[in-house]
C-alpha cells in the first residue's frame, strides 16, 4: 500500500484527477447530475466513492450560492482601479491588525510567567470575525490567498467601466474581503477532501470536515513545526542574544549598504523617499540579516548566485532579487507607518493605506540603493508586478511572489504582507522556477549540484567527527553502467554501508502538493529499495569501490536511505527505507549529540544535551532505528491536540472542521522541569536546538 493509496482509491477520484471527465465543484462547469450519473454508472462503488460525491455535492451548491452574491459586492460597486485600490488597502490593514494582536497575544504570555518557547509563539491562536482560533501565519495566508479571486472577479469587468463610489468604501470592502475570503477557503476544503482524503459527516446535526486517519496530518503539523524552528534559528538566537545582553536591540552588519530610511514630505505635501546608509541598528535590517544567513544555510545557499537564464534583459541572480525584494519591504515599511492605529473610514487614510507608488519612485528607489541603472530597476518591478490578466499564473503565484498590484497613470500598489512575513525558501524556489533553473526541464536543474552537496556536506561532518574512526564517502556515486544502479550517496562506516537515494524536492503547500509529495516519496524509496537489492547483489563489487580490501566478508550492515533537502518527509520508515533530511543526516554523522531545549535570560544560557549515541558501534547498531524515530520529533508526542472550527454555510447550519493543533509545550517534561529548576525566579525563552 502506497502513502496516498486510500485516497486513490475511487474511479470517482480517477475520473476527476486523470480524465478530467468531472468537473471540479469550484468550477463554472460543475453539474451536480453529471456527479450523480457517475456514481450511478458504478459498478461496484467504494466507501471513498461515496465521500467524494457527498463533498462534491456539498461544496458545488455552497459554491455555486456564494457566486450569485459576489458580483454584488466584489465586482458592482468598483472598476478595476478602485476596486484593486481598496482590496490592497483592506489587506494592509487586515495585516496591521492582525500584527497588533500577535503583539498583544505575546506580551499577555510574557506576564503569565510561563516559559516562552518559539514554536508555541508561532502557533499562538488568534480568533477571527468568523469564529476561528488560526494562528497569526494562518490568518496572514487567508488574507494573501484571497487576493487573486477578487482581482480575478475585477479583471473580468471591461477596463473601462464607470461607476459611482460606493457610499460605504470600507463595509464594501470587508463584505467583498469576506466572500472572496470564503470562497478560496471553500476551494481549499473540497482540496482536502479529494487530495488528503479528509470526509464530510453529520454527527448530531453538525456538519463536520475531518480526517479518515488522524496520525497523516498530525506528522504534517509535525513537520511544519520542526521545520519553522529550523527556519528561524536565525531570528531565535537573534532574539536570544539580545535576552542574554540585557538589550532591546543588537547591531548587526547589514546586508544592503543603503535602502529606504523615512519618507520627508516637501512643504507638507509632496512625497519623497529618503535613501541612505544603513547602519544596522534598524530591526528591518536585522531580519535582513537573518533571512539571507538561513537561505545561505539551507539548501537554496547553493544557487543564490547562479545567473537566472529564463530573465531575458537582465543578468540577474536569487541574490538580486533578494536585495530588492528588501529594499521594497523597507519602503512599504516606512509607508506603514504613517498609517499604523488610523482608521479606514478616512477616505485619504484608505487611499495612504493601499501604499500607492509610482513606477518612477521605485525606479528612482531601487537604482538609487542598488547603485544599478533604471531599465536593470524597472526590469525588477516587472518581476514583482502581479497581471490579474494571466489567470493560470494569478492563481498559481497568488501575490506571493508578485506583490505589486497594478494601477492606473503608472502607478503600483504594495501588498505588504508577502514582503514582511512570506516565506523566503519558497520565493527562492519559485524564482529559480520562474527563471529556469528547474529539474522538470532537465535542464539547469538543482538535483545534480544538491547530490555533490550532501556527499561534501556529509564528508566533512564525518571527518569531524572523533568517535568514528572509519569512514569514507564515494566522492561521485556510483554511475549507471549496463545493468547496474546509479547510486546518488555510497557511505561506508565501520561494517555498515549507507546507500543513499538523493532527491531535491519543492516543499508542498496545497493539498494537490501533499498528495504529489507523498507519492514522490514512494517512488524515491522505491529507488532507494533497487539500489538494496544491487547492492546486496554486487557486495564485492561495491566493497571495492569503498576501498575495502576483503571483499568476502558477509557480515555487513546495509542501510537504504531517502535523503531530501528539506523536513517534510522525515522520519518515516516506507517499506523499511528511512527518510530524512541533509540537516538532520549531517547531525546525527557529525556530532554524538546535540543541544536541546535551551533557556536564555539576562546573562545566561541552560542547555540539556541529546545523546545520539557514545561510539562508532553504538552508531553503526542503532543508525536505522534513530532515522525512523529521530529524537527531535519526539517533542511532539503529546503535544498535539485537535480543534474544531466553526466555518460558515448557507443555510446557517452548523460546520466545523477538525484541524490538528500544537497544545503543550515541545520540550521533553524532564528537560522542562529540569531547566526551570535550574534559575526558578527568571522569565525565559525555551528554544529547541536546530534538529
Amino acid at each position: 500500500m502506497t502513502l496516498t493509496g486510500a485516497i486513490s482509491d475511487s474511479e470517482l477520484f480517477r475520473k476527476v484527477k486523470k480524465g478530467k471527465e468531472l468537473p471540479h465543484p469550484t468550477a463554472n462547469a460543475f453539474d451536480s447530475l453529471l456527479w450523480m450519473s457517475a456514481y450511478a454508472a458504478l459498478e461496484n462503488p467504494n466507501p471513498r466513492d461515496k465521500e467524494l460525491l457527498t463533498a462534491a455535492l456539498y461544496f458545488g451548491r455552497e459554491i455555486g450560492r456564494l457566486r450569485e452574491n459576489i458580483e454584488k459586492f466584489l465586482v458592482e460597486p468598483f472598476t478595476r482601479e478602485s476596486g484593486t485600490r481598496l482590496l490592497c488597502a483592506v489587506a494592509n490593514q487586515q495585516f496591521l491588525v492582525l500584527e497588533q494582536k500577535g503583539r498583544s497575544a505575546n506580551r499577555r504570555q510574557a506576564r503569565s510567567g510561563a516559559p516562552g518557547h518559539s514554536e508555541v509563539v508561532g502557533q499562538t491562536l488568534i480568533r477571527s470575525t468568523g469564529g476561528q482560533n488560526l494562528t497569526a501565519d494562518d490568518h496572514v495566508t487567508q488574507i494573501v490567498d484571497t487576493l487573486p479571486h477578487w482581482l480575478h472577479h475585477l479583471w473580468s469587468m471591461p477596463s473601462d467601466r464607470s461607476v459611482s463610489p460606493p457610499k460605504d468604501p470600507f463595509g464594501n470592502a470587508m463584505a467583498g474581503l469576506t466572500l472572496a475570503s470564503v470562497e478560496r477557503a471553500l476551494r481549499d476544503l473540497w482540496h482536502t477532501v479529494l487530495w488528503e482524503g479528509r470526509t464530510l459527516t453529520r454527527q448530531d446535526g453538525t456538519l463536520l470536515l475531518s480526517p479518515r486517519d488522524r496520525k497523516l496530518p498530525e506528522q504534517w503539523l509535525k513537520w511544519h513545526l520542526r521545520e519553522y524552528s529550523l527556519v528561524t534559528w536565525e531570528t531565535t538566537m537573534h532574539t536570544a542574544a539580545m535576552m542574554v545582553a540585557g538589550k532591546k536591540s543588537i547591531p548587526v552588519t547589514p546586508v544592503l549598504d543603503r535602502t529606504v530610511l523615512a519618507i520627508r514630505r516637501l512643504n507638507g505635501k509632496k512625497r519623497e523617499f529618503v535613501i541612505g546608509r544603513t547602519n544596522g541598528k534598524h530591526s528591518a535590517q536585522a531580519r535582513h540579516v537573518n533571512e539571507r544567513d538561513m537561505l545561505e544555510r539551507v539548501y537554496t545557499g547553493l544557487f543564490l548566485d547562479d545567473v537566472l537564464p529564463k530573465i531575458e534583459g537582465a543578468s540577474l541572480t536569487c541574490r538580486d532579487l533578494c536585495r530588492a525584494w528588501w529594499i521594497i519591504s523597507d519602503l512599504a515599511g516606512v509607508m506603514m507607518e504613517e498609517v499604523r492605529g488610523r482608521k479606514l473610514d478616512d477616505p485619504k487614510v484608505l487611499d495612504a493605506t493601499a501604499f500607492t507608488v509610482t513606477v518612477q519612485e521605485l525606479e528612482l528607489v531601487l537604482s538609487t540603493a542598488l547603485s544599478t541603472t533604471p531599465d536593470h530597476a524597472r526590469k525588477l518591478i516587472e518581476l514583482f508586478t502581479c497581471d490579474p490578466e494571466n489567470t493560470t499564473t494569478l492563481f498559481k503565484e497568488s501575490v506571493w511572489f508578485r506583490p505589486l498590484l497594478p494601477a492606473q497613470r503608472d502607478r503600483l500598489h504594495i501588498v505588504i504582507a508577502p514582503l514582511l512575513v512570506g516565506s523566503p525558501i519558497r520565493r527562492i524556489e519559485w524564482w529559480l522556477e520562474m527563471g529556469g533553473i528547474s529539474d522538470q526541464g532537465k535542464i539547469n536543474g538543482r538535483g545534480k549540484p544538491f547530490e555533490r552537496h550532501v556527499r561534501t556536506t556529509l564528508a566533512s561532518a564525518l571527518s569531524g567527527n572523533p568517535l568514528i574512526k572509519q569512514h569514507l564517502i564515494h566522492p561521485h556515486g556510483l554511475k549507471r553502467v549496463g545493468t547496474s544502479e546509479e547510486i546518488d550517496l555510497l557511505i561506508r562506516i565501520g561494517r555498515t554501508i549507507i546507500v543513499g537515494e538523493v532527491k531535491c524536492f519543492l516543499a508542498p503547500v496545497e493539498p494537490n502538493d501533499h498528495y504529489n509529495y507523498l507519492n514522490a516519496l514512494d517512488e524515491a524509496a522505491g529507488q532507494a529499495h533497487k539500489k538494496l537489492t544491487w547492492t546486496k547483489s554486487n557486495l564485492p563489487a561495491v566493497l571495492k569501490t569503498l576501498g575495502v580490501s576483503d571483499t568476502s566478508a558477509s557480515d555487513w550492515n546495509i542501510l537504504p536511505v531517502v535523503v531530501l533537502n528539506q523536513g517534510t518527509g522525515f522520519g518515516l520508515d516506507i517499506d523499511g527505507i528511512a527518510v530524512t533530511d541533509l540537516h538532520f543526516l549531517e547531525l546525527l554523522l557529525g556530532n554524538s549529540e546535540y543541544q536541546g531545549a535551551t533557556r536564555f535570560e539576562f546573562g545566561r544560557m541552560v542547555g540539556s544535551p541529546v545523546r545520539l549515541y557514545g561510539s562508532q558501534q553504538e552508531l553503526e547498531r542503532n543508525m536505522g532505528a534513530i532515522l525512523k524515530d529521530p529524537p527531535p520529533l519526539r517533542r511532539y508526542e503529546g503535544q498535539i491536540g485537535w480543534n474544531k472550527e466553526p466555518f460558515p454555510s448557507s443555510d446557517d447550519r452548523p460546520f466545523v472542521i477538525e484541524m490538528p493543533r500544537l497544545v503543550g509545550t515541545p520540550i521533553d517534561q524532564t528537560e522542562l522541569n529540569a531547566l526551570m529548576e535550574s534559575l526558578p525566579q527568571a522569565s525565559h525563552l525555551g528554544v529547541q536546538q536546530c534538529a
